[in-house]
């Protein structure tokens, strides 16, 4: 029985290592017990099971010493069957409970080397191009296109509609790109494939929230979201955390918020379900990534901030100056880093 130990490896074969042992001292007293009665002299055999009565707590006076003999014996076989039905239910419910806690425990361990995050990263599709700036810029104004779009009112993206409009708000965005010498942004990968030489490429973007909606409104530009770039940047979590802070009712039109803004960085990889798409993979916390070969962290600040024209009503034509108050926070948010 002991020589099984050599082979407990892990904390499931530690559990049926246990309960196999258990259930074999178990087994093994109570045929000890049974043979014992039936071996013992016929003298000494009396006191050895009412021994065994009274351990069961059976009611057995009326009964001849033959049959209190058999109630004896068939006793134990009980006990040991029972015994049996239940070192199999709990050993079945301990690694089916084991398996459980090993999921969730391997689920929510930190990233220790970055692997974890590193598989995200391989690029398993054929695209290995690199994404052009235009379709990245494509998708950021497609996203701040849901936040004020009108023919969606249920859509989590533009409830706060209203307070940005209302606020005459402004967006002014920063990127810092990780771009190959044709301007393009680098594809990441983790993959033993040869890299082109990268460099640091910003560009800033300044909008306001109103011409977006009236270019969108009229038809002038539709900012449709490009079909093969899979991303969702951040904007719409941002604002709802800036309306909720800020504090305005999001429907007078004479409150107005105070400036918010937030940094996220990503990177670009091809898309595992697109031969010729590409994907965006952001983090909150890059230290898991940062110096993985192949690895190219970009990054996007960008600040919402109120214009001149808060609570006024939103006129057919548009401002097309820039925000100063959103380009002076976003110069406080850049200041900070």
């Amino acid at each position: 029985m002991w020589q099984g130990i050599q082979y407990v490896t892990s904390a499931l074969s530690l559990v049926a290592f246990i309960a196999a042992a258990a259930f074999y001292t178990i087994v093994r007293t109570s045929n000890a017990r049974a043979r014992l009665i039936e071996t013992a002299d016929p003298t000494a055999r009396t006191e050895l099971v009412k021994a065994e009565l009274e351990f069961f707590d059976v009611k057995t006076e009326i009964l001849t010493r033959e049959k209190q003999f058999q109630v004896a014996i068939e006793q134990i076989r009980a006990r040991a069957r029972r015994f049996l039905i239940t070192s199999v239910v709990v050993c079945v419910l301990g690694l089916a409970f084991l398996a459980l806690a090993a999921y969730a425990i391997s689920s929510t361990i930190p990233m220790r080397s970055g692997q974890a995050e590193q598989k995200t990263l391989v690029l398993p599709s054929a695209n290995a191009k690199p994404l052009p700036v235009r379709i990245l810029t494509a998708r950021i104004f497609c996203e701040l296109r849901d936040l004020v779009r009108d023919d969606a009112p249920n859509a989590p993206m533009s409830w706060h509609r209203a307070f940005l409009l209302n606020g005459d708000y402004g967006v002014a965005i920063h990127l810092s790109l990780e771009v190959v010498d044709t301007g393009d942004l680098a594809i990441s990968r983790t993959d033993n494939i040869s890299l082109p030489h990268t460099r640091n490429f910003t560009q800033p973007l300044n909008k306001s929230m109103r011409d977006i909606y009236l270019e969108w409104k009229s038809g002038t530009n539709l900012y449709d979201c490009p079909s093969n770039l899979a991303a969702t940047l951040g904007f719409g979590s941002a604002v709802d955390n800036g309306a909720r802070a800020t504090g305005p009712t999001l429907s007078s039109p004479a409150a107005s918020g105070g400036a918010f803004g937030q940094t996220m960085k990503f990177v670009v990889t091809g898309n595992p379900n697109d031969a010729d798409g590409w994907m965006l993979t952001s983090f909150e916390n890059t230290s898991a990534v940062t110096g993985l070969p192949g690895v190219k962290i970009n990054k996007m600040t960008f600040a919402f901030a109120p214009g001149p024209n808060t609570g006024k009503r939103i006129g057919q034509s548009m401002s097309r100056t820039p925000n100063v108050a959103a380009l002076s926070f976003l110069d406080e948010l850049l200041s900070r880093q």
